[in-house]
């Protein structure tokens, strides 16, 4: 028995897939934003720093979840696609990084 599947039905199934893709990045989304509300960085510390261009020592989690510790002197605050970035010198690195505001965990 052969069955047939009209390209209407094929039609439906991606447009459902589609919305529930689009419903759990939705879901994602606002836990993440949960998240980085809960963690507040003094915004104050780090631009005096970048107007007298000292430095400061972080501790920053990166994408897999490593925790380093860093020196750096800052260069400017970044506001991109609602995600705050640290643009800044990293002496450890010897080199211009970016840094995600969400991710650095203590600042001093």
């Amino acid at each position: 028995m052969v069955y047939f599947i009209s390209p209407l039905y094929s039609f439906y199934v991606l447009l459902f897939k589609k919305f529930l893709w689009k419903q759990k990045v939705a879901s994602q989304a606002k836990s993440i934003d949960e998240t980085t509300k809960s963690k507040s960085i003094n915004y104050n510390l780090v631009q005096n720093a970048i107007n007298n261009k000292s430095e400061l020592e972080i501790t920053y989690k990166d994408f897999y979840g490593n925790k380093t510790n860093r020196r750096i002197i800052p260069n400017i605050l970044i506001h991109k696609k609602r995600i705050d970035y640290l643009r800044a010198f990293c002496k450890k690195r010897k080199r211009e990084r970016t840094f995600r505001i969400d991710r650095i965990i203590q600042i001093k």
